[in-house]
């Protein structure tokens, strides 16, 4: 498998001021996770998916269809769980104009606690510092 370049996070921010809701659903999703180089690690793997994977940086345009080709049934490599949780955000948190399908795959009420308990927890870190 080749490794394709990662976009700049400062040149993906600009392409995406064109997206303003990509842009906020990309920063409120990477706002759940405290420690930065995993931080990094989503981001990356979020514009790969935008820019490599599904070539739409409106990911209100992302569909089940395009899940389920990035997203395969066997074990997961690091990236498609990083992908994959991204698509479970966007599905929960509503972003999705079609969101049909994911209800297959995915209890969005399970998928709604588990994005609010790791907000709250995250809450309660930067509160005790």
């Amino acid at each position: 498998m080749v490794k394709k370049d990662s976009i700049p996070k400062d040149v993906m921010d600009n392409l995406l001021m064109e997206y303003p809701i990509s842009l906020k659903a990309i920063n409120s999703f990477l706002s759940l996770y405290t420690n930065e180089t995993t931080k990094a690690q989503y981001r990356s793997s979020i514009h790969n998916l935008l820019v490599n994977d599904v070539e739409d940086l409106d990911v209100t345009k992302l569909t089940f269809n395009d899940y389920k080709k990035i997203i395969p049934k066997v074990e997961l490599d690091t990236q498609q769980r990083y992908k994959k949780s991204f698509f479970q955000y966007l599905y929960a948190m509503d972003y999705l104009k079609n969101p049909s399908g994911f209800d297959t795959e995915m209890f969005k009420v399970k998928l709604i606690s588990r994005f609010t308990e790791r907000n709250k927890g995250k809450s309660k870190v930067k509160s005790q510092e």
